[in-house]
């Protein structure tokens, strides 16, 4: 059986093959004769760097105003830092936000310092008495040393501190914050540490 191919059968042997053909002149160019598309300019980088640079410029902007503004901005009152001064906030039950105010301006309170109970994440949430027992143990010292005075016998500062919420303690929140204020309430101009000059409003 002879097998078959599609493409075309290969000259007999003694059929005489067809003589090559040479190409016409200008049939084929030659490489000088071609035309070829001219190579594309060089990218300018000079765009790339301006849009960059732009970037940069807004994400410094934004960077550079949070920091400087951070002492105005409300936020989170788990997010106060010792030092730092705020306004108290009206309602005096759950309190989630607090405006802060640079110390050198009218302010309502400044932070003392920022504590972490050591009880379990299983434990029952402490009475009151439980919470003042622990601001007595860690608070009061620090208001001896932070303001110079002598927290029994002092009359014109109050010590305060917020606490997590029965919730946030069953979440796992153990964190408390201390601060100061005065005892009538009056906002103060200036920091309540030791050495430094504050006045209280009229």
């Amino acid at each position: 059986m002879t097998a078959s191919r599609d493409q075309g059968d290969m000259p007999a042997a003694d059929q005489t093959p067809m003589p090559y053909q040479q190409p016409m002149p200008g049939q084929y160019p030659g490489p000088e004769q071609g035309s070829y598309p001219a190579a594309p300019p060089p990218r300018s980088r000079t765009g790339g760097y301006i849009r960059l640079g732009i970037l940069l410029a807004i994400v410094a902007v934004i960077v550079g105003g949070f920091f400087l503004f951070r002492d105005r901005l409300s936020n989170e009152v788990t997010s106060l830092q010792v030092g730092e001064c705020f306004d108290q906030p009206a309602q005096s039950t759950e309190v989630t936000d607090v405006q802060r105010q640079p110390c050198n301006e009218l302010h309502h309170a400044e932070v003392i310092a920022v504590l972490v109970h050591t009880a379990a994440p299983s434990a029952a949430y402490p009475v009151v008495s439980g919470f003042n027992d622990f601001i007595a143990e860690k608070c009061v010292p620090v208001f001896q040393s932070y303001t110079g005075r002598t927290f029994a016998t002092d009359t014109e500062l109050s010590l305060g501190y917020f606490q997590p919420t029965l919730s946030g303690w069953a979440g796992g929140d153990r964190g408390f914050t201390c601060y100061l204020s005065r005892s009538d309430g009056a906002k103060v101009t200036g920091s309540l540490r030791a050495g430094s000059q504050s006045t209280a409003s009229p």
